[in-house]
């Protein structure tokens, strides 16, 4: 047997309302409860629904209203998390443009967090990713 956990939009946006309110409470990891992100690290995969550009390049898409850009910094937050794979399978991955877009894929793969659902081509967004559990094999896709 295994556990995969699924969690949807996570935006680190520092101006976004909740993360204000994560931040005057010492941060993200006091913000959520204990007991949810310890189910969540225990979990065997847990992906999270990416809602955000990675980087300081590109510039907000005219015309959107809402554009999320994240400093890269932030993504030790998955690994604190216990984040194993995102999916950038969302609406705001794009938000800073094809230069946000590729930032965003280079920062992931420099912290080696694998992703699914966006790549550099089309073969490569609809490239499943696969974990070993258990003897078991698990395969990740996002559309």
């Amino acid at each position: 047997s295994f556990t995969v956990s699924f969690v949807g939009d996570i935006l680190f946006d520092p101006d976004f309302r909740p993360m204000v309110h994560a931040n005057e409470m010492g941060g993200v990891l006091n913000y959520i409860d204990t007991a949810t992100v310890d189910y969540l690290k225990a979990s065997d995969v847990f992906l999270i629904n990416n809602e955000f550009s990675l980087g300081s390049r590109g510039a907000p898409l005219p015309g959107k209203t809402w554009t999320f850009q994240v400093n890269p910094e932030r993504l030790s937050l998955y690994k604190d998390m216990g984040v194993d794979i995102v999916s950038l399978a969302n609406n705001h991955v794009y938000d800073y443009g094809e230069i946000g877009f590729t930032d965003t894929l280079d920062h992931l793969d420099a912290a080696g967090i694998p992703y699914v659902g966006a790549g550099r081509n089309l073969d490569e967004a609809r490239q499943a990713r696969y974990f070993i559990v258990n003897g078991i094999k698990i395969g990740i896709i996002a559309n």
